[in-house]
Formats: structure tokens, C-alpha cells, sequence
């Protein structure tokens, strides 16, 4: 758990979730906040339960712009991921060839001196 906390911090995971985070807290709040205000409006019931419709049908809205910018946020750090594994298999191609090379010398070398 720590390890990953560290990595996330390395890589810049972290902001971008509390970014996230943050718009989905206050997306939160902001319902919260209709839906307390709409309760203790001194209204009659119809104008309430037109009020709570159209803050439930806002609530909505701004659960799906969430949920889009979530799966957004998840294609990114995906494409990211696929990009720093294609280069990490790059790298232990060039090494293993490097490997291999230094163990084909090391291998004449023996040969020679012996």
C-alpha cells in the first residue's frame, strides 16, 4: 500500500485523483446543499416535489459528467500505462541482447586463454 502511495506520488497519480476527488466532493456538496435547502424552503408540496425533481434530474447531470470524466481519466492512465510497459519491453530486449553479446565475448575470450 505505502509502495504504491510512493509510486503514485512519483508519477503524478495522486494529483490527478484528488483532482477527482475534489470535483466529486463538490459535486456532492452541491447536492447536498440543494437538497437541504429545498427541504426547509417554506414551499407547498407540489413546488417541493418539482424543486426535488429538477435538483434529482441536476444530480443526475452531474453524476454522469463524473462518471465521464472518471472513464476519461482511466483511458488516459491506461494509454499511459500500455506506453511505459511498451518501453520497458524495448529495454529488456536492448539488455537481454546486451547480455548475451557480453556473454558471447566472454565466452570467445575463455576459449582463446584457455
Amino acid at each position: 500500500m505505502i509502495i504504491q502511495a510512493i509510486k503514485d506520488t512519483l508519477n503524478g497519480t495522486t494529483k490527478r485523483r484528488a483532482k477527482i476527488q475534489t470535483v466529486v466532493g463538490t459535486t456532492i456538496g452541491i447536492l447536498a446543499g440543494a437538497a437541504t435547502g429545498i427541504l426547509l424552503a417554506p414551499k407547498s408540496g407540489k413546488e417541493t416535489r418539482k424543486a426535488i425533481k429538477a435538483a434529482a434530474e441536476k444530480g443526475a447531470e452531474n453524476a454522469a459528467d463524473a462518471a465521464r470524466l472518471a472513464v476519461k481519466f482511466a483511458k488516459k492512465e491506461t494509454e499511459a500505462v500500455k506506453v511505459k510497459v511498451d518501453d520497458l519491453k524495448t529495454h529488456l530486449k536492448h539488455s537481454k541482447k546486451a547480455v548475451d553479446e557480453a556473454a558471447e565475448h566472454f565466452a570467445e575470450d575463455i576459449k582463446f586463454d584457455g
